[in-house]
């Protein structure tokens, strides 16, 4: 699964502020496109670099984002670091060795970029009522955590009776919080999108949804990068 920290979630974490085994974890899952900070993808050239157009995208030269969903051109989706060409457009290097990404196809449709900064995305009430499910997208408190060598785990989910957020059919993320009962305090740790095989994107239709988390070396997600 392809699993990125909120920003937020991070700090708390080097704080000793959550405790994946003992705290009150839930899960709820999200339309991204509804989510203020994500902006939707309108281009990506089949070029080296890839130029991505994004209107007010709101970067800075050297931020890392998340990239899902985009048609034709699939080296475009991933982690990557831009580099800010004007206020729409962003060009992509590899995180790790900062070179160039080549593009892989031509640029078809969709696309999403979420910031992994994710700044304005910090407790729950953050994320808009129009990207969750009307009913049913929130778990119970996960069961059976656990952690080994900083990769985490814990049993399946089931949400009951789901229907679709308001602000679209589809969803297409799961994010994960620390719930403390009130919206405005119950931190975002981390999020899981339709990068890596996570089965995702899910059309709620009112009846129940497995959640079925990773028997990968990562499971749900690795502190370990």
């Amino acid at each position: 699964m392809s699993a990125f920290f909120a920003k937020g979630g991070l700090e708390q974490l080097v704080q000793a502020g959550w405790n994946w085994s003992s705290d009150n974890i839930k899960c709820v899952l999200v339309r991204l496109a509804s989510i203020t900070a994500v902006k939707a993808i309108t281009a990506a050239t089949n070029a080296t670099p890839i130029s991505v157009t994004c209107t007010s995208h709101g970067l800075s030269s050297g931020d890392l984002v998340e990239i899902v969903a985009v048609g034709g051109n699939a080296a475009a989706n991933g982690r990557f670091e831009v580099a800010v060409v004007d206020a729409n457009t962003f060009t992509l290097k590899d995180i790790t060795t900062g070179s160039s990404v080549a593009g892989s196809g031509v640029y078809t449709s969709g696309g999403l970029m979420i910031p992994l900064s994710l700044t304005t995305l910090d407790n729950l009430d953050d994320v808009t009522a129009a990207a969750i499910p009307a009913a049913g997208g929130t778990s119970a408190n996960l069961t059976t955590k656990t952690v080994a060598l900083g990769v985490l785990d814990a049993d399946d989910v089931t949400l009951t009776a789901v229907t679709a957020p308001s602000g679209g059919t589809a969803c297409d993320g799961i994010i994960f919080y620390k719930d403390t009962g009130t919206a405005s305090t119950s931190k975002l740790l981390f999020l899981l999108d339709q990068n890596g095989g996570t089965g995702l994107p899910v059309t709620p239709n009112g009846g129940n949804i497995v959640i079925t988390f990773s028997n990968g070396t990562y499971k749900i997600a690795s502190l370990r990068g």
